[in-house]
């Protein structure tokens, strides 16, 4: 078992004095760190392998969540939901990890607000956000993953070949192009509803866009069953579609209420 030391005698007192820039930018420098330290090249990178640097014990279970991280006498245990997909399982493990690096805190106020995550533990939205965040950075290292994108042309089949790659989900990847600035692109995961006129449509559930893109679908905004979107869901396959801004998007749907988008110029 590791003891970790900061690499900047700096970053935890930073730390403390919270605001979310310098919050990200801490769990980002830890995460870079930490797979210089475990000595992680190319990817796929090895969730256990940073378990193993912090003496975590990682075990899977059949359980309800998709995982938990807790003290057994003097050890850190992470349980794994058994019969989760590999992705999940792997993006799991990192969001545990991430939180033994605020392990050290014994007092937490400004991560302990009224707002409370769902779930085994009480353990607030922004702390859950931030190992969101280091999840990504421990699967996808920023250097390394804008080097690896940078050699593919925006698509859905690069989506998913560089998700095989990290083997990581195709959502979390696309997310992380955009915010890493990989690729200039815009990506929407969109959900089936009923409209107020009783008609089908969906409306968009997570977004996240390249300010170089310019899309018509916005935020907030639902769509209908005759647009690109419901063509896509109601065929039940992918479309590819020319817009008159000079965007391309692919369209592909996801299970039985969801569909993604990707926009980009070809």
């Amino acid at each position: 078992m590791a003891t970790y030391t900061f690499k900047s005698s700096s970053s935890l007192n930073s730390f403390l004095f919270f605001n979310e820039e310098r919050s990200a930018q801490y769990v980002r420098d830890i995460c870079d760190d930490l797979v210089v330290r475990t000595n992680q090249i190319e990817p796929p990178y090895d969730p256990n392998k940073y378990a193993d640097f912090f003496g975590i014990v990682v075990r899977e279970l059949d359980i309800l969540e998709d995982g938990r991280i807790f003290h057994y006498g003097n050890k850190q245990i992470i349980i794994l939901k058994k019969n989760s997909p590999i992705t999940r399982k792997r993006f799991t493990c990192c969001h545990e990890i991430v939180h033994n690096f605020f392990s050290a805190m014994e007092e937490r106020p400004f991560l302990r607000g009224k707002k409370q995550a769902k779930g085994a533990y009480s353990l607030s939205l922004i702390e859950e956000n931030l190992c969101n965040l280091g999840a990504t950075y421990l699967l996808m290292p920023h250097e390394k993953f804008k080097d690896i994108a940078s050699q593919f042309k925006p698509s859905w089949e690069n989506v998913k070949h560089l998700a095989s790659k990290f083997i990581v989900s195709p959502e979390t990847l696309a997310y992380h192009l955009i915010d890493t600035d990989s690729w200039h692109c815009s990506f929407a995961r969109w959900q089936s509803v009923v409209l107020q006129s009783g008609d089908k449509g969906f409306r968009p559930i997570s977004y996240r866009n390249s300010p170089t893109i310019n899309m018509r679908f916005l935020p907030g905004m639902h769509v209908s069953y005759t647009s690109p979107i419901g063509r896509a869901f109601y065929k039940h396959r992918p479309l590819r579609e020319h817009m008159k801004t000079g965007e391309v998007m692919e369209i592909i749907p996801i299970g039985e209420n969801h569909v993604f988008s990707l926009v980009y110029f070809p």
